[in-house]
């Protein structure tokens, strides 16, 4: 079924030599890398071992071959070796995933926590917004109180000086007096104009 030895591709002069030494001093040799060729020309893969024979008296006397196709053998490590390469061809894919899917975690995780801290600022302001109301509501309460008898004290005091004549005793009470109301009505719409500006920043 073999060719010749001058067929065998780049293993003549091995097997030759492998022959040679088994004869010569009974060394063993063993090759899994050869290739020979069919009659049809094919080539394929050959694992050949070469042993002595020796007689009672231990003189080599010849020496035994074997050759064994090895083609199913090298099929099949040629596929473990594909099926391999497509195993570490898919983990190398799964990790690029796993690191795309963790940079997309990260990213929304950041834009997440910035939300949260814009909301966390937005309801601080609202609570302070709505303290300043409160207290705006509560000025303003203060001042109407505060006004109308304001209002009476000033509107009494000038009908009283009006009555007092120019220089009289009494009449110096009645301007500090006076003085004092105008004062408390500066201070009045003071604490009126904080209640509308905070009534109106509450509202927008």
């Amino acid at each position: 079924e073999l060719l010749g030895a001058e067929e065998v591709e780049g293993g003549a002069v091995q097997v030759a030599a492998a022959i040679a030494a088994a004869l010569q001093s009974g060394d063993y040799h063993r090759s899994d890398d050869q290739f020979f060729t069919h009659a049809d020309g094919e080539k394929f893969p050959v694992v050949f071992s070469v042993a002595a024979m020796q007689d009672e008296r231990q003189a080599i006397e010849g020496a035994v071959l074997v050759f064994q196709d090895i083609s199913r053998r090298k099929e099949a490590e040629k596929r473990l070796q594909e099926y391999y390469e497509k195993i570490v061809a898919q983990e190398e894919e799964v990790k690029e995933l796993n690191l795309d899917l963790e940079r997309k975690v990260a990213e929304r995780t950041h834009l997440l926590e910035a939300k949260n801290r814009e909301l966390l600022a937005i309801q601080e302001e609202l609570a302070r917004a709505e303290k300043l109301a409160a207290i705006g509501s509560l000025a303003a309460g203060v001042a109407h109180e505060i006004n109308t008898p304001t209002a009476i004290i000033r509107g009494n005091v000038e009908l009283l000086k009006m009555t007092l004549p120019f220089g009289a005793e009494g009449q110096e009470e009645a301007e500090e007096i006076l003085r004092q109301t105008e004062r408390i009505a500066l201070i009045t719409q003071n604490m009126l104009a904080f209640a509308r500006k905070h009534s109106l920043n509450r509202q927008s």
